[in-house]
């Protein structure tokens, strides 16, 4: 089976456009008159030929994996420059990676800070807990 325009429809699957997107560019494209028919054609193009729209990964998903990776000393090796160059390496805009520089920079000087803070609550051992009162019950 074939589609018009099969080579932009293989490259909008490619990219992970939803099947509606791509019905609506071969509408707008005059590939097909009506959306039912463009909806139809589609369908059985892609049943016929296996395949399957992929999902596109999200950049900030693919960011925040790729810091999760990092052991703790190279997290906190990290600066706005390191930061910033994975997030234009992954395919961001200057301006959304410099965001997620300074976002990731702050959460991991945080991070690091209440790492390093211990509570009274957090140095009393487990058996010497405070105890929590019970209410009393009220009498009718």
């Amino acid at each position: 089976m074939t589609i018009q325009n099969e080579t932009k429809v293989k490259s909008l699957l490619a990219s992970g456009k939803p099947l509606e997107a791509i019905v609506d560019y071969l509408v707008m494209n005059d590939d097909y008159r009506t959306k039912p028919e463009a909806r139809s054609a589609l369908t059985a193009y892609v049943e016929a030929n296996n395949l399957v729209p992929s999902k596109k990964v999200p950049m900030s998903s693919l960011y925040k994996e790729w810091f999760k990776a990092l052991s703790a000393s190279d997290k906190k090796a990290q600066t706005k420059a390191t930061l910033h160059t994975q997030g234009v390496a992954l395919g961001m805009s200057e301006k959304s990676a410099d965001w997620y520089a300074r976002v990731y920079l702050l959460a991991n000087e945080l991070a690091t800070e209440m790492s390093a803070a211990k509570t009274p609550a957090d140095e009393a051992p487990a058996d010497e807990a405070p105890s929590v009162k019970k209410p009393r019950a009220e009498k009718v």
